[in-house]
């Protein structure tokens, strides 16, 4: 590999670096005996990150993992292993698994904190975790398989979802061998609920409280999810779940879609009879204070009970979606330009968290297209119901698909799809092109009505960065999207945004024909207006994040890049980038930063590596199977010393975003403020990004995409072969008018006098004169912390080796351990490795995608256990949250 470099090799750029500490000390790490699993931030209103919370992975295989505490907002020297107290709070006699799967704590009473174990126990602390109390887990079953949701409102108030002991019957945990491995397919193999009202002091058995009426559970969440402001639809002890309701129908921990699971609530905790919303409902997520849930194509009947016409040779691998505006009182189909059926939706909010796009995997009929790595990506319009074609073809990895909101600023998106013309190249291995070799980076600043290519930089800092021959205009700028982070082999950090950061874009990836998903010659590029414009900031691939709103970056090479022997930070995004020489080198896996992305302290994790002449300062002198975590911790303040200033009134300025409409984003003209490039200063915990000014534009046709069963072909809303819009029932009950004009208003566009651009309806489905401009339902109103979650999809041998895994920490003596751990390696290696495939996914990494997927994801149930989460906290390159 070349030798790279962040600030060595720039062809233009001029500016004063400095190297801090200015003393010429090294900054030195904090030793952890394993890699960090995750980080947790909390604190007081005024100090909300005071107490960071730490947790690695086991050191050695069969053993737990092992808790650490600051109570000095993660500083050097402040770090305290506190796994002892966790040890210490347990009944005596009882054997622990000191194993945390997660830390969550409630967002308005933010001292009682829960550590969900993932054994049979769980901890509270009330005090910010100075103290412990050991806790059973809901029902004594393991905590690896199970999942917990606070009350939005009720701070003790906690729902669980358990997997029954049942389901880990095919092992006798005391004498260690097979008695039925196909025990995950019988009936009484499934989930219980469980309630607290008393943060997890007790636990109440909904399944019991049902009395027969119910079965087994498989989705949930508290009926409160759907209130907003003032406006509370449903009592809190409201429960809306999936569920069976005889058991005799139940199939199983995988059934698939299934006909048997209904969507149902309950007002009392299912104590007496429970309501059905949707017969065959098998999952649902609440967005923008609308139900979707998913059924299979094959069910019977509507969600309401009603005869369905059930088309011949109906899959119950297909599925089919339904909305409701109402709380789940009447729901509508989903209706979607497309003849092919589908296997499986994923969603992300829009950016007023109204609406939703919806990522669709298909069930194509022709080759090339079945077996592409491919979503379409659909956008909503006024309702809930019918949605419209913004992005086909977009790359997909598992269950991810490369699309994201550009935070702060609305309707701006980045995505990856595969070029159209893939879908006529000639055949290569297994009769089918390299995919790899058609993926292309759109941005869009029409909330996905219009795409169109990165701009490439006018110049370049780093001349190997530009891989472009003179006069090819097919060369672009290409970025990984989130799929590389989560999903693709050896993580590539990904495009990255945050809301309190508006307009700072960062990404890793190259110039060329397509996105190289395999380059070791990548390059780390910035954008400081929503992706408009682009730069060069480092010739290699670093972690990144943004601290000090979005004021401060900080960076340092990334683990797939090179070990990283110093972190660089920039107050001028980007411009120029100051130096921090590390004593130890690293392997970097992330850089974090509380949620908001106010602090100025900033913490590198990643592990030690390994001594060569090329890298001296590393510190293994062989090679590990598992090396030893190491942290930094970077305040930026406390480095800098007498050269950080706060800034002043003079430090600052205007700017509007650009875009393809003259400065309107979705019909509206935003005029922000921001740190002026140059201005040496820092903005302070207290700053607010505030929007100066919102002139609302006239409507354009910028501010127009095709309707339903129409698609954009140079401009012009086609309407698409063998799609009837009488089908949907919007448009056939003649709820929704659709425009001769063949147009409607993007979601959540304001612009003013529709009637330039659309005469005959108000843009979304109305009558002409009645309200338009904006796709705002009248009916619900958003709310900053309720957003789409994410689900996704553990290979069953994960959660089979998961048992198996903590019933030899439970059960096992030291002897038996060491006699076993020869013999279990192949499953003890593939779950090790599992839980570092899920840490990738979830935590420790959890930056690109915290900050920007918050999606939902409706897959069918078998093959796999679903574990529905709530993704909190954010930070760079390698992450996923909830906004």
């Amino acid at each position: 590999m070349k030798q790279k470099g962040g600030l060595l090799g720039s062809s233009y750029t001029t500016c004063s670096s400095k190297t801090y500490p200015t003393s010429g000390e090294r900054l030195y790490p904090e030793k952890l005996p394993a890699p960090i699993i995750d980080i947790r931030w909390n604190g007081l209103p005024h100090e909300l990150d005071k107490f960071v919370f730490a947790w690695t992975s086991p050191s050695q295989k069969l053993d737990a993992s092992r808790l650490f505490r600051s109570d000095s907002y993660g500083k050097a020297g402040s770090w305290v292993d506190i796994t002892g107290s966790l040890l210490g709070s347990a009944p005596q006699g009882q054997k622990q698994v000191i194993g945390i799967r997660d830390i969550t704590m409630h967002p308005n009473n933010p001292g009682k904190m829960l550590f969900q174990g993932l054994g049979f126990h769980h901890w509270i602390s009330e005090d910010f975790g100075r103290t412990f109390q050991a806790l059973d887990s809901p029902g004594h079953t393991l905590g690896f398989w199970s999942s917990i949701k606070h009350h939005p409102t009720q701070h003790d108030w906690l729902l669980s979802k358990v997997t029954r002991m049942e389901c880990v019957g095919w092992m006798d945990a005391f004498h260690f061998y097979y008695l039925d491995m196909d025990v995950s397919k019988h009936p009484w193999c499934a989930h219980d609920l469980f309630k607290s009202e008393d943060f997890g002091r007790t636990w109440e058995n909904l399944t019991a409280n049902a009395g027969g009426a119910i079965a087994a559970f498989w989705d949930y969440d508290w009926g409160a999810a759907l209130h907003h402001e003032e406006y509370h639809p449903f009592p809190d002890k409201t429960v809306l779940a999936t569920a069976y309701e005889d058991s005799q129908h139940m199939h199983g921990l995988y059934p698939g879609w299934d006909k048997q699971i209904h969507f149902v609530r309950s007002d009392d905790f299912f104590k007496s009879q429970h309501t059905k919303l949707a017969s065959c409902g098998n999952q649902f997520e609440v967005v923008g204070h609308k139900v979707f849930v998913a059924m299979p194509t094959d069910c019977p009947t509507y969600p309401d009970g009603s005869k369905r016409d059930v088309p011949s040779g109906t899959s119950r691998k297909t599925v089919s979606l339904y909305a409701s505006s109402d709380e789940g009182s009447t729901f509508e189909e989903v209706c979607m330009p497309v003849k092919d059926l589908d296997l499986g939706y994923a969603m992300i909010a829009t950016h007023d968290r109204r609406g939703v796009y919806i990522m669709v995997d298909h069930d194509e009929q022709e080759q090339i297209a079945a077996w592409a790595p491919i979503s379409n990506v659909y956008s909503q319009g006024w309702n809930s119901s019918l949605f419209t074609l913004a992005l086909p073809r977009g790359f997909r990895r598992g269950y991810l698909t490369d699309f994201a909101r550009v935070e702060g600023l609305p309707g701006v998106l980045m995505a990856n799809q595969l070029g159209k013309d893939v879908l006529s190249a000639a055949p290569g291995r297994w009769g089918l092109p390299d995919f790899d070799n058609y993926v292309q980076t759109k941005v869009s600043f029409t909330g996905g009505a219009s795409w169109q290519d990165l701009a490439l930089p006018a110049r370049y800092h780093h001349p190997a960065c530009n891989q472009c021959q003179a006069g090819d205009a097919t060369c672009k700028l290409h970025l990984h999207g989130p799929s590389s982070w989560y999903v693709g082999p050896g993580a590539r950090p990904s495009f990255y945004t945050h809301a309190n950061a508006p307009g700072v874009v960062m990404a890793v990836g190259n110039t060329g024909t397509h996105l190289d998903l395999s380059a070791d010659e990548l390059c780390t590029w910035l954008s400081r207006d929503g992706g408009a414009t682009w730069q060069d900031v480092y010739d290699g691939a670093v972690a990144y994040e943004f601290g000090d709103h979005g004021g401060l970056i900080v960076m340092a090479a990334h683990r797939g890049e090179a070990p990283a022997e110093e972190v660089l930070f920039s107050i001028d995004e980007g411009k120029c980038w100051n130096r921090i020489p590390l004593a130890e080198a690293i392997d970097v896996e992330n850089i974090r930063v509380e949620p908001k992305g106010d602090s100025h302290v900033f913490i590198v994790h990643g592990v030690a590596c390994r001594k060569t002449d090329a890298h001296p300062h590393c510190a293994l002198e062989t090679s590990f199977s598992s090396s030893p975590g190491r942290m930094y911790v970077v305040d930026i303040k406390a480095l800098m010393g007498t050269d950080f200033r706060d800034c002043d009134k003079g430090d600052y300025e205007t700017w509007t975003p650009l875009s393809p409409t003259g400065g309107c984003l979705l019909g509206k003209k935003l005029t922000l403020q921001r740190r002026k490039q140059d201005a040496q200063c820092f903005n302070g915990i207290d700053h607010e990004n505030a929007e100066i000014h919102a002139e609302i534009c006239a409507c354009e046709m910028d501010d127009l995409e095709c309707e339903f069963g129409y698609e954009s072909s140079n401009g012009t809303c086609v309407k698409l072969a063998g799609i009837d819009a009488d089908q949907c029932g919007e448009i056939s009950s003649k709820g929704y008018l659709t425009s001769s004009t063949n147009h409607r208003l993007i979601h959540g566009d304001v612009c003013k006098d529709v009637t330039r651009v659309i005469p005959d309806t108000n843009g979304h489905g109305g009558k002409t004169g009645t309200r338009g401009g904006g796709g705002t339902d009248t009916g619900s109103s958003g709310h900053g912390w309720r957003i789409a979650t994410f689900l996704f999809l553990a290979l069953g041998i994960v959660a089979v080796g998961g048992g198996l895994y903590l019933a030899v920490i439970v059960f096992a003596g030291e002897g038996t351990k060491a006699a076993l751990e020869e013999t279990l390696e192949p499953v003890v290696s593939f779950f090790t490795s599992s839980v570092d495939w899920a840490r990738d996914k979830w935590t420790g990494r959890s930056a690109q995608q915290q900050a920007q997927a918050q999606q939902a994801y409706f897959e069918p149930l078998p093959d796999a256990e679903f574990g529905l989460e709530e993704i909190d906290g954010r930070s760079p390159p390698m992450r996923l949250s909830d906004s």
